[in-house]
């Protein structure tokens, strides 16, 4: 696998600090959150969170799996000591980086004796997708009687030529409209300075 991929061990549990982990096992842990720290959002917001979540990036390969698999074995009474609950080996990569990726048997038998799992997501932009999304919206907005239909049709055709499609995310698909939204009445004409970025 290469630089397509990307690989981060994840380390859970109730009244788990992975600053402490990543001490006793001198691994570079990053805390994401800590037992006893005020959660931000949610239902623990204001209020000390009962758990920890640690994050360990590795190198985006089979072998690293299989030798932090084989650590993190010697290591399973530590991770017991430290509240370790949850382990998930999180890998992120394209298609053809996925393709590449074959997880063997013996593999699968440390995660399970770990009580760890190993989950995929495929990050690759579906760009076609948008160019989808663009030309249905043009055709709905076509067909309304909406007053600014003909500047909101422009609105769109502008964006889809000047946006960046192989970076394109849900976040930024999300902004294009909820723009429109805010910028758009129907008792009003759209901004000019809105067709121009």
């Amino acid at each position: 696998m290469t630089e397509a991929a990307y690989i981060d061990i994840q380390f859970k549990g109730k009244n788990f600090s992975p600053s402490v982990l990543a001490e006793k096992m001198s691994l570079p842990i990053e805390t994401l959150v800590s037992s006893g720290d005020l959660g931000k959002v949610g239902r623990y917001k204001g209020k000390p969170v009962p758990y920890g979540i640690g994050l360990l990036k590795i190198k985006p390969n089979i072998e690293t799996i299989n030798s932090y698999s084989d650590l993190l074995l010697k290591s399973k009474s530590e991770l017991k000591k430290y509240n370790v609950d949850e382990i998930i080996f999180d890998v992120d990569a394209t298609s053809e980086a996925l393709e590449k990726m074959s997880i063997s048997g013996s593999i699968l038998k440390k995660l399970s004796s770990l009580n760890a799992r190993i989950q995929f997501h495929n990050h690759e932009i579906a760009n076609n997708d948008f160019a989808l999304l663009i030309q249905k919206l043009i055709t709905k907005v076509s067909t309304s009687s909406h007053p600014n239909k003909k500047e909101i049709e422009d609105f769109f055709r502008t964006t889809a030529s000047k946006t960046e499609t192989t970076n394109l995310t849900t976040e930024s698909t999300y902004a294009l409209i909820i723009s429109l939204l805010e910028n758009t009445q129907s008792n009003k004409k759209l901004p000019k300075n809105l067709l121009r970025k």
